[in-house]
């Protein structure tokens, strides 16, 4: 099995390259190979719907997704830690595998309410779980067709 670890803070050595190095520790101490990438100083354009990407394999913007895009291909898994690389890719993923933490934590966060967006439908949801007293569920998104 391989991971993909995409540290998308502007800062290399921050909190969000801490929490994916502890993570990168605990997945290579089960046997799986890992690679963190640092991407947060590199340009990611937001996808404009133009499906160049289906046709050639690319995107058309020549950013820092047609360097990190073959890697994902050959990844069985992948975390994104960083706001605006999250923000970018969600916009080029078609399934979102999504862990809905139900509690309230003072920290500076992003994600959008997928449940709300037109764009994405829930395909599937685990029961309720809970560990270390947090409550969470597994909820899988998948983008719906355009007409």
């Amino acid at each position: 099995m391989k991971a993909l670890l995409v540290n998308g803070s502007p800062h290399p050595r921050g909190c969000t390259y801490t929490a994916l190095t502890e993570l990168k520790n605990t997945l290579e101490d089960e046997g799986i190979e890992v690679e963190l990438l640092h991407v947060g100083n590199k340009d990611i354009r937001g996808c404009i719907a133009c499906r160049k990407c289906a046709r050639t394999g690319k995107c058309v913007f020549d950013d820092v997704v047609n360097e990190v895009a073959p890697k994902l291909a050959e990844a069985d898994a992948f975390v994104i830690g960083g706001e605006s690389v999250y923000r970018a890719l969600l916009d080029r993923c078609g399934t979102a595998y999504v862990t809905k933490i139900l509690a309230q934590y003072p920290a500076a966060r992003y994600f959008p309410d997928l449940d709300a967006d037109p764009r994405w439908e829930s395909v599937e949801e685990s029961e309720l779980l809970e560990e270390n007293g947090v409550r969470f569920r597994y909820v899988t998104y998948r983008r719906r067709q355009e007409a």
